[in-house]
């Protein structure tokens, strides 16, 4: 009479032999996912902001991507809205007293992105605080009380656990996104 089949003594050593394999690639496994968090995490924002310039472009309109959320961190997703920045019947302030964007205004939400993965940090410089607006033309705007937009507007996009590396965005006076791996010690623009 033949056995077909595996022993209960086989079974087990191979759960064994596989439990080993499994413990010592979880840890390569948990860097590898982190790792490429912070390119799909960067890969986002750049669309967001792609989409954001496209937009103001074809609706020739003023088209601002803002934070989400409370804390007014890019890390809680963002928002890409048309509006009617700085005109006289939109009279809301951000932080820092500048007039801004209004959701009571003229605004349509064009679309909405939701929270980053918890591994990552996004950190604009001051252009880029809490929000980011391009014209009609695809140019971005200037922050109040300047006239003149700055010369760039950067992200940088980082994970916690590594800071000495992360993923640069900058965007030119002209709208234009671009990105660059960066050294920062900080994760700051």
């Amino acid at each position: 009479m033949s056995n077909k089949g595996f022993s209960l003594i086989e079974l087990m050593v191979t759960l064994s032999i596989a439990a080993v394999l499994v413990a010592a690639a979880a840890p390569a496994m948990k860097s590898m996912v982190e790792n490429n968090a912070r390119p799909s995490e960067a890969n986002r924002l750049l669309g967001a902001l792609r989409y954001a310039r496209g937009e103001a472009i074809k609706r020739r309109l003023t088209v601002t991507l803002k934070t989400n959320g409370s804390s007014k961190s890019w890390t809680e997703g963002w928002e890409i809205y048309t509006n009617t920045l700085f005109d006289a019947d939109c009279d809301i302030t951000d932080e820092r007293g500048y007039t801004a964007y209004s959701d009571t205004c003229t605004n349509q939400r064009l679309r909405s992105d939701a929270e980053t993965s918890p591994s990552i940090r996004i950190t604009g410089d001051t252009t880029t605080t809490t929000y980011i607006s391009f014209d009609k033309n695809g140019m971005l705007l200037p922050k109040p009380p300047t006239t003149t937009a700055a010369a760039t507007a950067k992200f940088v996009v980082c994970n916690h656990s590594v800071d000495s590396e992360g993923i640069l965005i900058s965007i030119v006076r002209t709208g234009r996104a671009s990105t660059k791996e960066v050294i920062s010690g900080n994760c700051a623009p």
